[in-house]
């Protein structure tokens, strides 16, 4: 019983941690916004999902930009400090195939 709780404990402290990552990602996009007007999303969702066997949480955040954004671009998104097995992936942009690198991870 002790073991279960422990897991609970865990995904709520793993989930506290992912709501106030999303908080910082929101604060430094609104601050990114700022500086470069012409990059914005037109479309985002955020999933938390708890792993099964490790008190872990995945985080998959997805989007769209506006039509008005160029690229190529630099996008950088604020990760805590506990974070890993970071995968970054990206969709079609403007027609092409493109890859994620992540830049200190």
């Amino acid at each position: 019983m002790r073991e279960r709780s422990t897991v609970r404990n865990s995904h709520g402290i793993v989930a506290l941690l992912a709501a106030l990552a999303l908080a910082s990602l929101l604060s430094a996009a609104a601050s990114a916004a700022a500086q470069t007007p012409d990059l914005s999303l037109t479309q985002a969702t955020l999933q938390l999902w708890p792993e099964y066997d490790d008190p872990g949480l995945l985080v998959i955040l997805a989007g769209t930009f506006s039509d008005t954004v160029t690229f190529p671009q630099a996008i950088a998104l604020p990760l805590p400090g506990g974070a890993r097995e970071i995968q970054p992936a990206l969709g079609p942009v403007q027609g092409r195939r493109c890859r994620a690198q992540p830049a200190n991870c």
